[in-house]
């Protein structure tokens, strides 16, 4: 009965070691999705905020408030080539560099993306990548093994959750 167990086991192991840890391990900062479209949740100073997200290559990032009833919703955050914009319906608002404020989670959100193009700045840490952006702000990019953001968080400033990870489009 003994032996039985034992030679279960010493096959057993062996093999879920090979094939049951295939699918985790380490998010290689290189395989980063860095083209985002997707529904996301903002959390920042107690407060919940439903959006989508877009990110491209290109460094464009849109933020798009889609709470409902929520008093920003259809408020949308565009930053691109260093500039940063505000559009609400037909309103549009440019905004002057270094403006806003340095815990401006949209702006931040922005700055962690366009950082993470940079993958070789970033360190791997676990089931993360951390990395600081230009002006010291710490940031954990956490991902799916395939590069699949799904969480940042931006040390004393916020988290955003990505709901929806369908959209993936290769650094290539």
């Amino acid at each position: 009965m003994h032996i039985r167990r034992a030679l279960c086991f010493a096959f057993l192991v062996p093999f879920l070691f090979l094939f049951g840890c295939s699918s985790s391990g380490p998010v290689k900062p290189e395989s980063l999705q860095l083209t985002i479209d997707s529904t996301a949740e903002i959390r920042t100073d107690g407060e919940r905020f439903d959006c989508r997200i877009c990110h491209d290559r290109s460094g464009r990032t849109e933020i798009r408030y889609t709470d409902p009833g929520g008093v920003l919703d259809g408020l949308c955050f565009l930053r691109q080539n260093g500039e940063s914009v505000f559009r609400y319906g037909d309103l549009e608002h440019r905004i002057l560099p270094g403006s806003l404020p340095e815990t401006h989670i949209p702006e931040k959100i922005a700055a962690v993306l366009d950082q993470a193009q940079a993958w070789e700045t970033l360190k791997a840490e676990g089931d993360c990548l951390s990395g600081r952006l230009p002006d010291g702000t710490p940031f954990r990019i956490y991902a799916e093994r395939n590069g699949t953001i799904t969480r940042l968080l931006i040390d004393d400033i916020g988290e955003v959750s990505f709901h929806n990870t369908d959209s993936k489009v290769s650094m290539e």
